[in-house]
């Protein structure tokens, strides 16, 4: 049972390793503009409940309100309810549902719901210090009417996540993580060609030879998109009541596209890299 957890642990962590591989081999496509990345700010406020069913199996269940970007326009509410069991000594099996209601400048409203899979390993070293890896794989699913040409409805991801926590005393602690993400739902372009300031498309079926843009051969390449890395420390008021304060720094690098709705014409393509630094305040109960 130990050596299939292990397998499970390894195959993820190639994944990993396989953009970045290939981004040795295939040359970096110098034409795609990028921007500069400046630091934007954000804050996380998250209320969580757990509950021991059994003494292998948790539930839990929480809310968190996200906002993010110049003056805070980027909100986000999320809802999400899940399990952890316990296989094995150190290994918890885990599974989540997430309802994520975004808001977007001019008050527009756009719904996610994301289904989450994973395994978790915890190494205790002694009684105050443990560290714990987990690997997860996610499936978001875009709702309502958008621009599918920017966008995709149905995205994959999967997170490896290691975190080191230490504990004072039984009320006190501090812990660290880092956070790393490959996308298999990037977009993928095929044969770009400057023609002075203008881009042409090549032989593709749907598209017509000569049309000015890029061609867009669909959301499904494998990238290394997302970094992030935490700090921060915890309070517990008791046994069952627990605040944790925080700062996590979110690094992203992603193809945004302007497309027209039929897809016929890429308008722009630029590679967006940010920094947003989190503040995070978050309230837990343990029945």
């Amino acid at each position: 049972m130990r050596r299939l957890l292990y397998i499970l642990y390894i195959m993820p962590m190639l994944l990993l390793a396989a953009p970045a591989a290939r981004a040795q081999i295939v040359p970096a496509n110098d034409d795609i503009p990028k921007n500069d990345p400046a630091l934007k700010f954000g804050f996380q406020s998250v209320i969580e409940a757990e509950m021991s069913v059994l003494p292998e199996l948790k539930v839990k269940a929480g809310t968190e309100l996200r906002v993010q970007g110049d003056f805070l326009y980027k909100r986000q509410l999320r809802f999400n309810a899940g399990a952890e069991y316990k296989l094995a000594k150190r290994f918890w099996l885990l599974g989540e549902y997430t309802l994520i209601r975004k808001f977007n400048n001019g008050g527009k409203v756009s719904y996610r719901h994301r289904t989450t899979i994973g395994l978790k390993e915890t190494v205790k070293f002694n009684k105050k210090s443990k560290l714990s890896f987990s690997e997860k794989l996610e499936w978001s699913h875009r709702t309502g009417d958008f621009n599918e040409y920017q966008n995709t409805r149905d995205a994959f991801d999967v997170k490896l996540k290691a975190k080191y926590s230490f504990s004072f005393n039984k009320k006190i602690g501090v812990f660290a993580s880092g956070e790393a993400r490959v996308s298999f739902s990037e977009p993928k372009l095929n044969d770009i060609y400057y023609d002075t300031e203008l881009m042409q498309f090549t032989d593709a079926a749907g598209f017509s030879k000569g049309e000015e843009g890029w061609f867009l051969n669909g959301f499904k390449r494998i990238a290394l998109n997302r970094l992030r890395g935490n700090l921060g420390f915890n309070f517990s008021f008791n046994r069952h009541h627990k605040v944790e304060l925080s700062a996590l720094l979110d690094y992203n690098k992603n193809l945004e596209i302007d497309a027209n709705k039929k897809g016929t014409v890429i308008k722009s393509l630029v590679i967006d890299r940010s920094f947003t630094l989190f503040g995070k305040l978050a309230y837990s109960f343990s029945f």
